[in-house]
């Protein structure tokens, strides 16, 4: 109910308001196949010559890139496989339902170091939004 609620929000923001103006085509929400780093070899190289932003459970590395894509790496630290499927669902839904504010496109990988309980959905948004979308990252 609160994604729904807050898609609803940026889809009002998308819209422009003023007379004499055509609104904009809503945003599509979605994650294609072509947005997932798939490939070891793209997943090394942004490793070794991305940025990095180090947090206390995460690493973020990232780099420009000329289209948008996202990897995720978890540890089999993480014993059941039910909690790392959930843990990378979030990331997948936090990054589709915020890549359209990411100003330039560019390739992220995310890479857990280990589990915590605090993991949920606006847990991983925040980050997204805070160091990936309001600091600019470039």
């Amino acid at each position: 109910m609160a994604l729904e609620a807050e898609w609803q929000q940026d889809q009002e923001e998308r819209f422009c308001h003023e007379e004499g103006k055509k609104a904009e085509k809503p945003l599509r929400f979605k994650l294609r196949k072509a947005e997932i780093v798939r490939h070891k070899k793209t997943i090394d190289e942004i490793i070794s010559t991305g940025k990095k932003i180090n947090l206390k459970h995460l690493v973020i590395f990232y780099k420009g890139s000329e289209r948008s894509q996202i990897g995720i790496l978890l540890s089999r630290r993480i014993k059941k496989a039910v909690e790392r499927n959930r843990i990378k669902r979030y990331i997948r839904e936090a990054y589709r339902l915020t890549k359209h504010k990411i100003k330039h496109p560019k390739q992220i990988i995310f890479l857990l170091k280990s589990s915590s309980r605090d993991f949920n959905f606006k847990y991983f948004k925040e980050i997204i939004e805070t160091h990936l979308v309001n600091n600019h990252a470039e």
